[in-house]
């Protein structure tokens, strides 16, 4: 049977006697009156708890000093969040700064709130201030057990390793960083940069540990920017990975190089990008197979008002593809907006021939191919204007580079006409573009 109803039954005996009643309702009220004290002192203690914790939180917000944080915690000692920003105070404020309070603050936070990662990174830094790397070190590998697939802890971790000098330790965890975290990709380089001493040597180190194609070629991009070209080079050598890879990021960097008229740097990454892919072509695309994508070593074709440059599938030499600029008559002056760099070497002998066809071409419309060393504009060579020809002809121009020529580039332009009535109108193709070295002085490597 329950237990109510044996209290049930003696409540009920209790009334017939009626003595036994008075017993029970004395007994019964005073229950019940304790039973109300209790109560209330514990709505009353859990309201004072929750207005102390209240309190000791505005006390925190209003006075963010030690004296403020101090009075919070004598309203509420344990409280891990007030602890901290004490602890951060003592560390970081130039008026209040103690190491050593920050680092007892730390601990009796810690003590109460164990499984914190912010507060076992900050405990690491204080180590470090207090000359305890070890222990910093220690810390941070608390916090990544606590936090095993977050990015502040290993960064933390990252960034005291290399404070201790153990870059052995610090490299994977940062390569391992970008490759999870592709917004990082900057600021991991940048601390590796700054932190090597600026070190292209060091940055080779660094990029052995990467092993992402595309943060290898952001890590070369980035050494670009900054100008070092040695260590892009010397990376894209020896970490670029596959041949695709290789061939893929040598073109990029030939392409930058070739921006910032690195023009010696770019003829030794085309040098070894050619032998490694087994390429031997120095018109890439020259046949207009590839669909063309006006970046790196490709051709760059822009139209104009009046000029409309593509790539045509319906008309080719060989093959399915040509080149092709169609006039509307509108265009007047110059017109320069097809070119392509090729590769050549110094004081060298070469013939460049090419595939033309014409439709309705205007007499005289001044269309010309034209070569010129981008480092001497003395040194150019353009074949004569392009006449009308129903059928595919072939056009040549035979050249000599200059002492310090790497780079040749090639332009397809519409030169003005001085006469009174300067336009032209029509369509040109051309097809099989192909640069030969016909002899030189040191032979061509």
């Amino acid at each position: 049977m329950k237990l109510s109803h044996f209290w049930d039954r003696w409540k009920e005996e209790s009334w017939r006697e009626g003595s036994g009643f008075l017993v029970f309702g004395l007994i019964e009220g005073r229950a019940r009156n304790c039973f109300a004290l209790v109560a209330s002192a514990l709505l009353i203690w859990s309201a004072w708890s929750l207005v102390g914790k209240f309190w000791a939180d505005a006390l925190a917000q209003a006075y963010q000093d030690p004296e403020g944080y101090r009075a919070a915690l004598g309203t509420n000692p344990n409280d891990p969040s007030i602890l901290h920003n004490l602890a951060l105070l003592y560390m970081y404020d130039p008026l209040e700064l103690d190491v050593a309070r920050a680092q007892v603050v730390l601990e009796r936070a810690l003590r109460i709130s164990p499984y914190d990662v912010t507060l076992w990174l900050d405990y690491a830094r204080v180590m470090e201030r207090q000359g305890l790397p070890d222990r910093a070190i220690w810390s941070c590998q608390a916090a990544i057990a606590l936090a095993p697939s977050h990015f502040q802890p290993r960064w933390v971790y990252a960034n005291t390793l290399l404070r201790a000098r153990d870059s052995d330790r610090a490299y994977p965890i940062l390569a391992e960083l970008v490759e999870r975290n592709g917004d990082a990709l900057e600021n991991v380089f940048e601390l590796v940069w700054e932190s090597s001493g600026r070190n292209p040597l060091t940055m080779l180190t660094f990029a052995r540990n990467l092993h992402g194609v595309q943060e290898r070629a952001a890590l070369i991009s980035f050494l670009m920017r900054r100008s070092q070209f040695d260590a892009a080079i010397a990376i894209w050598e020896d970490v670029a990975g596959s041949p695709e890879v290789f061939r893929g990021s040598g073109s990029r960097l030939m392409a930058g190089l070739l921006q910032t008229r690195e023009w010696l740097r770019a003829s030794r990454v085309f040098q070894e990008w050619s032998a490694r892919s087994n390429i031997h072509e120095l018109v890439w695309n020259g046949d207009m197979e590839r669909e063309i994508a006006e970046a790196e070593l490709d051709w760059r074709v822009l139209s104009a008002p009046g000029v409309r440059a593509r790539q045509d599938d319906r008309m080719a030499h060989s093959g399915k593809r040509s080149l092709t600029l169609e006039f509307t008559g509108e265009s007047r002056g110059h017109y320069a907006g097809v070119t392509h760099y090729l590769p050549v070497n110094p004081n060298s002998q070469y013939e460049l021939s090419f595939q033309y066809k014409t439709a309705q071409l205007t007499p005289g419309g001044g269309v010309v191919v034209k070569l010129q060393d981008p480092r001497d504009s003395s040194l150019a060579w353009i074949c004569d204007p392009i006449k009308a020809s129903e059928e595919w002809s072939m056009r040549k121009i035979r050249l000599r580079t200059g002492r310090e020529s790497h780079w040749l580039l090639l332009s397809i332009e519409r030169m003005p006409s001085p006469g009174l009535f300067d336009y032209v109108s029509g369509q040109i193709w051309f097809d099989d573009f192909e640069l030969v070295p016909i002899g030189s002085v040191e032979g061509f490597r």
